[in-house]
């Protein structure tokens, strides 16, 4: 289940994966992370704190516009990551991975 998945992220050790692996973990990584901080804040609130109506964006959680990104949003092999760590690390890999240009598409970018 969702809830598993996001748990299990926190044993994986990115250092021991293949290429292969390692992209897949990631992709999935952001895009659960991404649905889990849209699911823990399905309102705009107001600067008094009342609820405003449903977010129409991921982009309008974490009080101003964009934000969310550099939130921290989950743990992988024992370190946070933010969105924006997961999709900087998709396009600039660490060596000897190679960085590959679809995995843009891959990732929910809301």
């Amino acid at each position: 289940n969702f809830h598993s998945f996001i748990a299990s992220l926190e044993s994986v050790r990115l250092a021991s994966l293949s290429q292969e692996e390692w992209k897949s973990v990631l992709m999935n990584a952001y895009n659960a992370f991404a649905i889990k901080v849209i699911l823990g804040n399905p309102c705009q609130y107001s600067p008094q704190g009342a609820c405003l109506g449903p977010i129409a964006s991921i982009g309008d959680i974490g009080g101003s516009q964009g934000a969310v990104w550099n939130m921290p949003v989950g743990r992988i092999g024992g370190e946070t990551y933010t969105l924006q760590h997961i999709e900087d690390l998709l396009r600039n890999p660490p060596a000897p991975f190679q960085s590959d240009p679809r995995l843009h598409a891959c990732i929910t970018c809301a």
